[in-house]
């Protein structure tokens, strides 16, 4: 009887230290990353737009894109990045992807803003590259889409045209502006000319390289790359010559007109030289 109770003892402590075991294998086990992620794949809407202000709010280019595969149900955060062609993404603009999600349009505005931010020249056509990067955690490498590349042209909300010209001694650096306070193409700026340095040309930036826009075909035109603009002629006020004269100066890009106001200010009163008479 003794010998079957040890038996029977040894047969529970057996099966005891099974279930234990397996228990143990079960509870120890992790998941484990696939060897190799593999990434999704990015696709754009188009591969070329030109950035207006009449359509900001319109859809610009929309990125759309499968998710990584990491090896298992992982909650990945996707980030899409904007950067300039050829800088292998450093710098890039990104932007977050709520969860779930795999797809970001862009408006225009909102396009518009991230190649200014990024130094883009308005009005000139320019390369971006995008990709979709997707992380699981700090300590697991990101895995990006293929690279996406289109060409884009910037507009300018404000825009300032620079007006280099014998008035100043040709340099751009230091030239007085013409500014467009909406955008719109037509550029406004009060101009202090000498009636012996009248030639000037208009640039997009404050130092000279294309486009460069000077004298028209016609009177009172302008054009990329045309000759030297010639200022006013009309210096004479009230049967007065001066050497120097301020003109209100309008440049229109939509029409490639150019046109000057004089800005003729006076005294009158009993304080000055004229008195009541006449102003100076």
């Amino acid at each position: 009887m003794k010998n079957m109770k040890t038996i029977i003892n040894k047969i529970l402590l057996v099966v005891t230290f099974g279930v234990l075991l397996i228990a143990c294998n079960k509870e120890g086990e992790m998941v484990k990353l696939g060897t190799t992620a593999v990434p999704g794949v990015l696709t754009t809407s188009v591969s070329s737009v030109v950035l207006t202000k009449p359509n900001l709010t319109m859809e610009a280019f929309k990125a759309s894109f499968t998710p990584a595969d990491f090896g298992f149900n992982a909650a990945a955060t996707n980030t899409l990045q904007i950067a300039k062609a050829g800088t292998s993404f450093a710098g890039a603009k990104e932007i977050i992807l709520e969860a779930g999600v795999t797809s970001r349009s862009l408006t225009h505005l909102e396009l518009n803003d991230i190649l200014l931010a990024m130094n883009f020249v308005p009005e000139v056509a320019a390369s971006v590259e995008c990709r979709v990067k997707s992380t699981i955690s700090t300590s697991v490498a990101a895995v990006y889409t293929n690279v996406k590349t289109m060409s884009v042209t910037p507009f300018a909300l404000k825009g300032t045209l620079y007006m280099p010209g014998a008035y100043q001694g040709w340099d751009p650096t230091t030239a007085d502006s013409l500014v467009s306070a909406t955008g719109d193409g037509v550029y406004k700026g009060v101009i202090l000319f000498t009636a012996s340095a009248q030639e000037f040309k208009l640039l997009k930036k404050k130092s000279w390289g294309a486009p460069e826009y000077g004298s028209g075909s016609s009177a009172g035109s302008i054009a990329v790359a045309g000759g030297n603009l010639v200022g006013p002629t009309a210096f004479t006020t009230d049967g007065v010559t001066y050497a120097t004269e301020s003109f209100l100066v309008t440049a229109d890009l939509n029409t490639n007109k150019i046109a000057y106001e004089l800005q003729s200010w006076g005294l009158i009163g009993s304080a000055t030289s004229g008195g009541w008479g006449s102003d100076v």
